[in-house]
This record gives structure tokens, sequence and C-alpha cells, in this order.
């Protein structure tokens, strides 16, 4: 199977589980559903990545103190690709003297706020 078909087949059963109800049966797996799809956000193709944030952030909603761990994990992702991607940021972000400072204090207040 070519790599695409499988990136084809990867965005069909992500798209499903996104359908699927946040409910008592769906909380026993969602730790292990959540750091998968941070897996596909991190290592697989844009489509696939923006299904894999949208259904964490769902489940995130559904399971909040459930998934405390695993937010860590995110927001550690998101710090760490802000740091290496700082340049593009500064230059998305004209006109802010220190555009990931003021991201990552925002991340920072946003979980000292959700805790």
């Amino acid at each position: 199977m070519e790599r695409n078909d499988e990136n084809k087949i990867r965005l069909l059963i992500l798209e499903i589980l996104q359908k699927l109800p946040p409910n008592e049966h769906l909380k026993p797996s969602s730790l292990e559903l959540c750091t998968m799809l941070l897996q596909i956000f991190k290592n697989d193709n844009e489509d696939n990545a923006i299904i894999a944030l949208k259904t964490f952030f769902e489940l995130n909603k559904a399971y909040r103190t459930h998934l405390e761990s695993v937010c860590q994990s995110f927001s550690s992702m998101v710090l760490e690709f802000l740091k290496n991607h700082q340049e593009a940021f500064d230059q998305t972000f004209k006109g802010s003297e220190d555009g990931v400072g003021l991201l990552v204090n925002f991340i920072y207040w946003q979980n000292c706020i959700l805790s």
C-alpha cells in the first residue's frame, strides 16, 4: 500500500473517531486516544493533524480532569514548536515585541486557570 493510501485510510479513521460522542464508554480509552492523536499531530500530514487536533480538543473538553498529563505534553509540544520556529512566528506577528514570550505567558496562565 502506498504512503498516500495509508494517509487517506488514517484520515477516514480519524473522521470516524471525531464523530464519536464523548460519553462514559469512551472515557477509559481517552488517555490512549489523546496520546495517539498527539503523535498523529506531531508526525502526520497536515490534513490528518488538523482532524487529530480537533478531536484532541473535544476529548479534552469532555474529560479535562482525566487528561491532565496529556495536556501538559501538548503544552510542552506547542512551546517546543514555537521556540524552534521563533523567526517565522515573529514575522507572522510583527509589531509585538516578543510574540513567543506573549504566547508562552498566555499558555502558562491558561494552564494555571484550568488547573
